[in-house]
C-alpha cells in the first residue's frame, strides 16, 4: 500500500511518490492517497486525487488560484486547490446517509417508492433549498416525509427526491468554506450522480462547470503513466498518431 501524501500535496507529485508492486513481472505502481493530518478536521482520500489529476489535464484552465471541487459518492468530497495544489479537503457521508434513510429507517418504504426520481424534481429542489438555508432543522425535515404522507399532503413518491435533496442541502451547507470562496467551483462527476448535484448546484444558484468522473480517472492513470515511464508513454503515442 502506498503512503498518504499530507497536505499540501502537488497533484504531480501522486506519480513521483507511487510504489511499486514487488515480486510480480510487470511494472505496476500503486498511487498514494492524501492525508489531512490537521487534529480538528482529520480527513483521508484515495482514488478521488487521481480524478483531481485527470481533471486537471483535461481541463488545465479551470485550476486556477482559488478552484473547489466536488467529488459526490457515498462519501462525497469537497476540495480546495490552488492551480494543482490541494489545501485542503473535507469528506461528507451523505450518500450514506442516504443509503441508511433508504434501507433501515422509517422512511425506506417510501423511498423505495421513487428510488429513481427525476433531478428536475421541484421537489427536490425545494428540499436542497430549504436544508441549505436552514441546515440546523434537518433531523426534523427529514422526518417530517412521513407524517406528510399520512396526512395527507404528499404520496410516498415525494418521499426520494425530499430526502434526497435534504441531505445534498446540509452537504452544500456544511461546504460553504469551500464553494463560497472559490473564483472556480469543478463538480467531478458521472451518470445519475452528476444530474443530481447539478440539479442541486442549480437549485441554489451554484455556478460551476463540470468533469466527467470516469474519464477524469482514465486520464489521471494516463498522466501518472507518462510521468512514470515517460519514454514508454512517447512511443506509444507516437505509434497512435501514425
Amino acid at each position: 500500500e502506498a503512503p498518504y501524501l499530507d497536505l499540501p500535496a502537488h497533484l504531480a507529485s501522486l506519480a513521483e511518490k507511487s510504489v511499486k508492486v514487488p515480486a510480480i513481472a510487470r511494472s505496476v505502481h500503486i498511487l498514494p492517497g492524501l492525508a489531512q493530518r490537521n487534529s480538528r478536521a482529520p480527513d483521508v482520500m484515495r482514488g478521488e486525487e487521481t480524478q483531481l489529476l485527470g481533471a486537471a489535464m483535461l481541463r488545465p484552465d479551470l485550476f486556477s488560484a482559488g478552484t473547489a471541487a466536488c467529488m459526490p459518492g457515498t462519501h462525497s468530497k469537497w476540495v480546495r486547490l490552488e492551480k494543482e495544489r490541494v489545501t485542503g479537503f473535507a469528506t461528507f457521508m451523505t450518500g450514506e446517509l442516504y443509503n441508511f434513510a433508504a434501507s433501515h429507517s422509517i422512511l425506506s418504504s417510501m423511498i423505495a417508492a421513487n428510488a429513481g426520481f427525476d433531478p428536475a424534481d421541484a421537489g427536490f429542489a425545494a428540499a436542497v433549498r430549504d436544508s441549505f438555508t436552514d441546515p440546523a432543522s434537518i433531523a426534523n425535515r427529514l422526518f417530517s416525509a412521513r407524517p406528510a404522507r399520512l396526512l395527507g399532503f404528499c404520496q410516498d413518491e415525494a418521499a426520494a427526491p425530499a430526502t434526497s435533496g435534504a441531505l445534498i442541502g446540509l452537504e452544500l451547507a456544511g461546504a460553504r468554506a469551500f464553494h463560497e470562496a472559490a473564483r472556480q467551483l469543478l463538480l467531478i462527476a458521472s451518470g445519475r450522480m452528476a444530474q443530481v448535484y447539478h440539479a442541486a448546484f442549480e437549485a441554489i444558484g451554484l455556478p460551476h462547470e463540470v468533469v466527467d468522473a470516469d474519464i477524469a480517472v482514465r486520464a489521471g492513470l494516463h498522466s501518472a503513466c507518462i510521468n512514470l515511464w515517460p519514454e514508454t508513454s512517447a512511443r506509444r503515442l507516437g505509434a497512435t498518431r501514425a
